[in-house]
């Protein structure tokens, strides 16, 4: 994809953790800019997490590699990354 990123993309998160208020979520450019789409302790008491966050990356190029990256704050407990995707 050519051009820049909406100032509205669509990041669509689906997480099974036991303790999804342990998470910090960022959405990461390819530039490297983190764009913070959930800090921790925000949705706690949840234990899955299907969700999409719009996030403004306009002043990004829309191509290149786009990373997700999820921060646990507390050890004690599990989950994983059921799938994510971004909707340009």
């Amino acid at each position: 994809m050519s051009g820049r990123a909406p100032a509205d993309l669509d990041v669509q998160i689906d997480i099974k953790h036991e303790d999804i208020g342990d998470l910090r979520i960022d959405v990461i450019a390819p530039d490297g800019t983190a764009y913070p789409i959930k800090d921790e302790w925000q949705d706690w008491i949840v234990t899955d997490l299907a969700v999409v966050y719009a996030v403004d990356a306009s002043s990004q190029t829309a191509n290149g590699v786009w990373r997700l990256r999820v921060f646990d704050a507390r050890s004690g407990h599990t989950g994983y990354i059921d799938s994510w995707s971004l909707r340009f």
